[in-house]
């Protein structure tokens, strides 16, 4: 049995605002959508791709992580395209950064659909949730993070999987 102070805390986190992570939430969607515009109807009745959604809906995802995931994984494609796969690391997140703000057009390269594999798009979130944990002032101190565990924390201090906001069908029959 752990003493009392390294107990598991199962309570939202104190800083925690829902009405600001709601906004944050349909922001995503918004940059999500334009960044996908052209690789998601690409993607989205791809069989391989619908086996890692159907497995992701398993897990408790809601659309915004996938296109969060999604986003990051063809930043990180083109980003490595266009700067090198041994970029500075300063120069690379300025790429990625790019990447993730801006809408995609047609003449940007065509991200592969393996890049949004059921790995790829884990990664991803990951990433995601380390630049939540990051921005509330909370530092990982893991070369190698406990993943399960980053997930875990994300769900129950912040309702990183309970919170939704209404938004369009993006992996619905109609929508494909």
């Amino acid at each position: 049995m752990c003493p009392p102070a390294l107990e598991w805390v199962n309570t939202t986190h104190p800083r925690f605002n829902e009405s600001e992570e709601l906004k944050r939430i349909k922001r995503r969607y918004s940059v999500g959508l334009d960044g996908l515009r052209f690789s998601l109807p690409r993607v989205v009745n791809n069989p391989d791709f619908r086996k890692t959604l159907d497995a992701l809906r398993a897990e408790g995802w809601k659309d915004w992580h996938v296109l969060l995931a999604m986003l990051n994984a063809a930043a990180n494609y083109r980003a490595t395209l266009k700067l090198g796969a041994n970029a500075d690391i300063q120069e690379f997140q300025k790429g990625m950064n790019a990447e993730v703000l801006s809408a995609e057009t047609a003449d940007r390269p065509e991200v592969p659909v393996d890049k949004f594999s059921l790995s790829a798009l884990k990664m991803f979130l990951l990433m995601a949730i380390c630049s939540l944990l990051r921005a509330e002032g909370l530092e990982l101190h893991q070369q190698t993070p406990n993943i399960d565990g980053l997930f875990k924390y994300a769900g129950a201090r912040w309702r990183y999987f309970d919170l939704d906001v209404t938004h369009p069908g993006i992996f619905d029959a109609a929508h494909r």
